[in-house]
């Protein structure tokens, strides 16, 4: 959790700094190359990793008898994928300079998804030390060559380039730990691979059609409304990004760990999900209510006045926060319990109804909300999927809310937010006094409603006093 806050702070203030280098048009090509690279990510996950920590926490010699040969297929499906990309952004018009993009952060990406499976490894076996410790030193390596770059000759090449050496640096070392430290063999088990492939399909369409959303908002803007406005509501998916830094953590403790519990008693994993549920309303809520009120302070702070007009965006992204950490916990109970084809068939209808809500929000923003009109329809529409997902799981999952703590919290940030919003109808304050006095209403209404109890003081009194070591890997010679 410390690298992954360190790390994501180290991307965050980077990632903050590249709009305000390129400007709007640039960094809507660099977005849209991203974005397409981004999928072929998605396609590339192939589902693994989690069911790869599932098989881990309880029987790792399996998931590390199939590794190798999951990266074979990777690579193939990895270089086919790409020139099938070249295809498709050719037809929809791209430059040639949006393709070069789109190649280097595609291998980028390549190395990334490699990068991760060997991540999700280290997590399961329990030894997430020296992962921790390489992930910093790579991300300060990234950040420190990103800034020489950006200050020195800022192009989204540049930027592409830096991305693509750091991943294959870290593949480097990530593969000598694996065949040092975890006996893995070069030589894949295409048997054993195939049929954790085929266990893995229904993550692997819950993973594919679920990152769906915003990648369709960002393809319908470039291919009917310019890399401006793709610009601007990249740059407020930048911003929404910040709060949502705390969702991997949610997959690499909470898979391996519901799978453990579940071994032990269905009532140890039903309180394991209900407090996940709880710890993920405290974080999304608050998050998206403070960067509703604080958008056009954010934007501009952050990018420049150029990108004022994103402001409007992240104001409509700002409650997919708390619906994005609510959908991410119960999805992973369903999945405990083996409802891994309904996530699946959830996801792949949220993708249906992003197509339906972007082809008629989009063209309504561009003509009735004025300049970004286009990318808040957009908005309007991922937020509208996200809604309709976060209400159905909830609804498959609600044995897991029958929880008076978990529903004393919820009821409490529900009274926050009620209060913030009572607040900004009836004044007109600044931006920063708004956002403080966003805050002190949200706090002191949170508080009286009893949201926080003496068990939660007692619980983080005990984990900053107690010295919780690692345990030992489970994969060790």
């Amino acid at each position: 959790g410390t690298s992954l806050a360190v790390t994501g702070g180290i991307a965050l203030m980077v990632r903050l700094l590249i709009p305000r280098f390129l400007g709007p048009s640039a960094f809507g090509e660099l977005r849209l190359a991203e974005s397409v690279a981004e999928m072929l990510f998605v396609v590339l996950t192939l589902g693994v990793d989690t069911q790869l920590r599932l098989d881990a926490a309880v029987d790792p010699l399996k998931a590390r008898g199939y590794l190798c040969g999951v990266a074979a297929f990777r690579l193939a499906l990895g270089a086919a994928g790409i020139a099938g990309a070249i295809v498709v952004l050719r037809a929809m018009g791209s430059s040639e300079h949006v393709i070069v993009l789109f190649v280097l952060v595609a291998v980028s990406q390549t190395f990334l998804v490699l990068n991760n499976t060997y991540a999700a490894l280290e997590h399961a076996s329990g030894d997430v030390a020296w992962l921790a410790r390489i992930n910093f030193g790579m991300k300060a390596l990234w950040a420190a060559v990103m800034v020489a770059v950006l200050f020195q000759a800022a192009s989204g090449l540049a930027i592409a380039m830096t991305a693509l050496s750091i991943e294959a640096l870290r593949f480097a070392f990530f593969t000598v730990r694996g065949i040092r430290w975890h006996r893995l063999q070069l030589r894949p088990n295409l048997p054993m691979a195939i049929g954790a492939l085929t266990v893995s399909f229904p993550l692997f369409l819950n993973a594919v059609t679920h990152n769906l959303y915003a990648r369709i908002g960002i393809g319908w803007l470039a291919a009917t409304r310019g890399d401006v406005e793709v610009g601007f509501y990249g740059a407020a998916l930048n911003v929404a990004s910040v709060a949502l830094v705390c969702t991997p953590l949610l997959s690499w403790v909470l898979v391996p760990s519901t799978a453990r519990a579940a071994a032990s008693s269905a009532q140890e994993a039903n309180q394991l999900v209900s407090g996940a549920l709880r710890i993920s309303l405290l974080i999304g809520v608050p998050l998206g209510v403070a960067f509703h009120v604080g958008a056009a302070l954010c934007v501009e702070t952050l990018f420049g006045r150029d990108y004022l007009p994103a402001a409007s965006v992240l104001q409509v992204m700002a409650p997919t926060v708390a619906l994005t950490y609510m959908s991410t916990v119960c999805a992973i109970a369903l999945i405990q319990r083996g409802r891994t084809w309904t996530v699946a068939g959830v996801s792949l209808a949220g993708v249906l109804a992003t197509l339906a809500f972007t082809a008629v929000l989009v063209p309504w923003g561009a003509r009735v909300l004025g300049p970004a009109g286009g990318a808040q329809g957009a908005a309007w529409a991922e937020l509208a999927t996200e809604a309709v997902v976060a209400m159905v799981l909830a609804t498959l999952s609600r044995e897991y809310w029958m929880d008076a703590r978990l529903l004393r919290t919820a009821g409490a940030l529900g009274g926050g937010v009620a209060a913030v919003a009572l607040l900004v109808w009836m004044t007109s304050l600044s931006n920063v006094d708004l956002l403080l006095a966003s805050a002190v209403a949200f706090v002191a209404a949170f508080l009286v409603l009893g949201g926080i109890d003496r068990a939660d003081v007692a619980f983080c009194r005990r984990v900053m006093t107690r010295s919780r070591p690692t345990l030992s890997p489970v994969l060790s010679p």
